[in-house]
């Protein structure tokens, strides 16, 4: 297995030697279609070292899909958090709206903490991955960005559930 860029306009402004066979039937995400496709004397450049496919393919697939599971938590537990903050804003109980007392201010403070701390951590994450690729060249840089993506997909996703309830 390699991996490979193959565009569908070259930079000449010539269309690509890509042709469509079928649209395939399937039952997943419909909204996102699969095709069988050929590539007969179509122009395509390499990612990484063909004889590392597999292992290119892996490091950018799950390392790029992390890093959007922890960005996506992180936009989910903010709407959950202004949902709880409207919520407990129009909500009265005994005359007064909720979000004047004391456990309902500490839960919002308690949730927004939750989401500033998860939001800097995937923002770091991100820049790094601006600065040096999604996967460096410097091994040690490497292996602290592959540390900081799985402690982002992992934290973000523990604690979104959770979160998503106490909001």
């Amino acid at each position: 297995v390699a991996v490979f860029f193959v565009p569908r306009v070259l930079p000449d402004g010539r269309l690509n030697k890509i042709s469509y066979r079928r649209l395939k039937d399937k039952l997943g995400t419909q909204s996102l279609p699969t095709a069988e496709m050929d590539f007969n004397q179509a122009t395509a450049w390499a990612i990484g070292d063909p004889a590392e496919g597999f292992k290119t393919l892996m490091n950018y697939v799950i390392d790029v899909s992390r890093i959007h599971n922890a960005a996506n938590a992180c936009g989910i537990l903010h709407r959950a958090f202004l949902e709880a903050r409207n919520y407990a804003a129009q909500r009265e109980a005994f005359g007064q709206s909720i979000i004047h007392y004391p456990l309902i201010q500490e839960t919002l403070v308690r949730l927004l903490e939750k989401l500033h701390r998860y939001r800097l951590l995937t923002f770091k994450l991100v820049a790094a991955a601006d600065v040096h690729g999604i996967v460096a060249d410097d091994p040690s840089q490497a292996m602290w960005q592959r540390f900081l993506i799985n402690l982002a997909k992992y934290r973000t996703a523990v604690t979104l559930t959770k979160s998503v309830r106490e909001a």
